[in-house]
């Protein structure tokens, strides 16, 4: 417990006893047990959502390949629907792992969306090294070498709020669609949603 005590001018003297802090602990982010905020993607929401895509994903038939390579995905875009300022990388780099550790697939990262651009720009970049005399130019990447994406993996996140009374509740919309590049048609869809609901709290003073 700490107490201050406060001098007011042409005023008594006043003490001001503040409580002590909690202790922190770690929360297992699939536990279900970490801090639920009716208006907020809270952690465990990205966990829950990341693995119900991944094996709605990896089961599709547009991952199998008919001529025993690994087919290759890019991260195209993943809009933001909510009132939130949100990473989707908290989405879809989780998907990506799981992706990547499958087997099944291999994801790009030298090719983005227009408005995030590649994950990984070195792999572009270090191409510059061809004009440079300093360089061994054996050990420079050639042209031809790098592999393009055969699928793209885009979505959306959508918030839908509503109130009666005190109630609050927010429905947060995970879309997700893998669409083959050369074709543009959607080969894979899904949709989690994930609702939470609470009273708001009063504010004391």
């Amino acid at each position: 417990m700490k107490i201050s005590t406060i001098l007011l001018t042409g005023c008594a003297v006043v003490t001001v006893i503040t409580g002590c802090s909690t202790s922190a602990r770690y929360v297992d982010p699939g536990s279900g047990k970490g801090i639920t905020t009716v208006g907020d993607i809270n952690t465990q929401d990205w966990g829950s959502s990341a693995e119900k895509m991944i094996g709605s994903l990896l089961k599709s038939p547009a991952l199998d390949s008919t001529d025993g390579r690994r087919m290759v995905i890019m991260i195209g875009e993943i809009k933001n629907g909510t009132r939130e300022l949100i990473d989707t990388d908290l989405l879809t780099k989780k998907i990506r792992i799981a992706l990547n550790r499958s087997g099944k697939v291999a994801t790009t990262t030298a090719v983005g969306s227009s408005t995030k651009g590649p994950e990984d720009k070195a792999s572009l970049e270090t191409r510059e090294l061809r004009k440079s005399g300093e360089f061994d130019q054996t050990t420079v990447a050639g042209r031809g070498q790098m592999i393009a994406p055969d699928y793209s993996l885009s979505g959306k996140i959508i918030e839908t709020p509503v109130r009666a009374g005190n109630v609050r509740q927010s429905t947060f919309s995970f879309q997700l669609s893998l669409s083959d590049i050369r074709t543009g048609l959607a080969l894979w869809e899904d949709e989690v949603e994930i609702t939470k609901a609470g009273k708001k709290a009063n504010v004391s003073w």
